[in-house]
């Protein structure tokens, strides 16, 4: 299973793989049982993070927390270790309730996101992505979104 979209470094191991929702209202503990099932039924691909982004929420699992937590499984239904209020980044959109209504639409704009966080061109980038250490694992890799095509 690949996700929507991955960063991967220079030796492209994926170090975030994202799964992509333009659904809005979604909580802690819905993203926890989303991750669960997708975990179990379909897969994920092992990267350092896992984040699920909605239109206005980022979740994001520091997935070595997992093997910390529960050894023998990878994936449980464990809160998200990180929670960003996106309403304020994509709200700056022109348009953005009609691009994060639309599944490939707000793929694409998860992925211009992320390109401006790896290059560090966002200022005010959330506070919890640098005390985290996701900003500084991504600076050096590339973002790639997967295709409906390649799906």
């Amino acid at each position: 299973m690949a996700a929507d979209i991955s960063i991967n470094g220079p030796d492209e191991t994926p170090f975030a793989v994202f799964e992509v929702k333009a659904r809005r209202g979604m909580t802690s503990e819905w993203a926890a049982q989303f991750r669960r099932n997708l975990a179990v039924h379909v897969g994920i691909p092992p990267a350092k993070y896992f984040g699920m982004v909605t239109p206005d929420r980022l979740f994001l699992w520091d997935t070595a927390r997992d093997r910390q937590d529960s050894p023998t499984a990878h994936f449980s239904d464990r809160l998200p270790d990180f929670t960003v209020d996106m309403d304020d980044y994509f709200s700056g959109f022109p348009n953005s309730a009609e691009y994060t209504a639309q599944g490939e639409t707000f793929e694409m704009l998860v992925t211009y996101w992320l390109n401006t966080l790896l290059r560090g061109e966002i200022e005010g980038s959330p506070k919890v992505l640098e005390e985290s250490g996701f900003l500084r694992g991504i600076r050096s890799g590339h973002v790639n979104l997967q295709s409906a095509r390649e799906a």
